[in-house]
């Protein structure tokens, strides 16, 4: 328990790395060893825990601020695999949510709105608020497709 802990300690000290790098403080340096040191941390825990989505999930963001493409998707669809929707209601959407947001970090728009579209389109636990307040989706803002998700027309 105390190792898990203890990753979940380096991811969060990744995360707000990356806040203040997106909030023009500098140290991309320090974020791409924090970045590194999860990935490390996440891999290990996941040869213990071989059917853990939240890690996969996790792992797929990691890789995705590590520009690692293939393995940010591979992670993210594996962690779908595990907790599909029809037979998780209540943890399967987190990991479609999780995809969109490994989808928005590398730069595939579409691919993410595809995952938020699906999300909204039955009851997941996932509102046009929760999207818009998500800072992973901050670069799908301006594409027309994002803004038709967040503010959806009144009936006629």
């Amino acid at each position: 328990m105390i190792g898990v802990l203890m990753i979940l300690n380096q991811l969060s000290k990744s995360l707000r790395l990356l806040l203040q790098v997106n909030q023009g403080m500098g140290k991309e340096t320090e974020l791409a060893v924090e970045v590194q040191h999860s990935i490390l941390n996440l891999e290990h825990l996941l040869q213990e825990n071989l059917d853990n989505a939240y890690v996969l999930g996790r792992l797929g963001i990691m890789h995705a601020f590590a520009g690692n493409k293939v393995e940010a998707i591979t992670a993210g669809k594996q962690a779908i695999e595990l907790t599909q929707v029809d037979k998780d209601a209540l943890s399967g959407p987190t990991h479609y949510l999780r995809l969109g947001e490994i989808y928005s970090i590398i730069g595939e728009v579409d691919l993410a709105i595809d995952q938020l579209e699906y999300l909204l389109s039955f009851i997941s636990g996932v509102t046009a608020w929760t999207i818009k307040l998500n800072p992973y989706y901050a670069p799908l803002r301006n594409h027309p497709r994002y803004l038709r998700l967040i503010r959806p027309t009144p009936p006629a």
